[in-house]
């Protein structure tokens, strides 16, 4: 429920806790109290006497509740402690539930050789859980970590020279996100988070979409490296022949030739670059997708037909849209003029 008063003095330490003034609407004297809401350290920074077994009851809760959530396909419970006017008067334990989509995710990603850890100012027990559910090892789970704290694992990790990616959608993520290779955000996190990430997902429960980009970005590189070998070859090729170096061996190439291989090596590349049109991802992540939709094997192995179809489907929809533009009948869409209305 909720109680109705007034809130000042608002202050939010970064990955430790909250303080505010309240006053209750409810309380006759209208007294303003001082409530604080985090971890033991927090609270114990401000002078809160919290019981010594406080942090013990952390794990044991944690691991309680996460045992029964377990049932209710809960990811893990995070403890969090209150105080009122310096006073410790308890804990809460909060809960998240895992996306449906982030077993997949993860899979994929280890199946593409891709390491994943955690990296969260969670509890380590709730840490622990969650990696349980995602099939990570305990030695890729940091927990406990404030947000600077992330920004240096990633740090670290570079200057082994590995190339690092990061996914995180809250304040607490954006200087890790930033520092990373490759800053993968949702677009239902904060504007902050956002801001600071490369990639951002518009579809927040589609985990998959985060293998699914990574390996059209690999698709994309080895097109552009497909693309570079081939045009260095052909005018390695194609350029002594047209300038007449091998004219005393009898082989030579007309000019209007020459132009017109010329504008073949552009078009054969731009050609190359299109054909990444009907791309898909690869059929695990596929697979993956559609049982998470609850459906069967839709995408059998039809080896080099699928790809095919596609790239029939592709050259019939040019062809569409080169005569439609020749014809003049390429659709434009609706136009809807703006008119002016007066104010009222």
């Amino acid at each position: 429920g909720t109680l109705d008063g007034s809130v000042g003095d608002f202050v939010s330490t970064v990955g430790k806790g909250i303080s505010a003034s309240v006053e209750a609407a409810i309380s006759p004297e209208r007294k303003r109290y001082n409530v604080m809401i985090g971890n033991t350290s927090y609270l114990r920074s401000h002078g809160v006497a919290v019981p010594e077994d406080a942090d013990d009851r952390n794990d044991l809760e944690a691991t309680r509740d996460a045992n029964a959530a377990s049932k209710q396909q809960s990811a893990g419970v995070t403890t969090i402690h209150t105080s009122i006017d310096g006073v410790y008067t308890g804990a809460l334990s909060l809960s998240d539930t895992l996306k449906p989509s982030a077993p997949a995710a993860i899979s994929a990603l280890q199946r593409m050789g891709i390491t994943c850890s955690i990296v969260t100012g969670d509890q380590a027990s709730t840490a622990y859980y969650v990696a349980s559910l995602l099939n990570i090892p305990k030695h890729n789970v940091h927990a406990g970590v404030l947000p600077s704290g992330k920004r240096e694992i990633v740090e670290e990790l570079q200057a082994q020279g590995i190339i690092v990616a990061m996914v995180g959608d809250g304040i607490n993520d954006s200087p890790a996100l930033a520092t990373a290779n490759v800053g993968i955000s949702l677009a239902s996190g904060t504007d902050v988070a956002i801001e600071a990430a490369d990639v951002v997902l518009m579809r927040p429960d589609h985990l998959l979409d985060i293998p699914s980009s990574l390996a059209l970005s690999r698709a994309i590189f080895r097109r552009i490296k497909l693309n570079l070998i081939w045009a260095c070859l052909y005018n390695a090729i194609g350029l002594p022949i047209a300038m007449g170096f091998f004219l005393p061996w009898g082989i030579s190439l007309p000019p209007m030739a020459a132009g017109a291989a010329m504008a073949c090596s552009s078009v054969t590349v731009v050609v190359s670059s299109l054909l990444l049109k009907p791309w898909k991802p690869p059929r695990f992540i596929r697979n993956a997708a559609a049982k998470e939709v609850g459906e069967a094997e839709l995408f059998v192995d039809v080896g080099t037909a699928v790809q095919s179809r596609s790239v029939s489907d592709w050259f019939h929809g040019l062809v569409r849209m080169v005569r439609g533009k020749r014809d003049g009948n390429v659709d434009r869409g609706a136009y809807v003029p703006l008119q002016r209305f007066e104010e009222v």
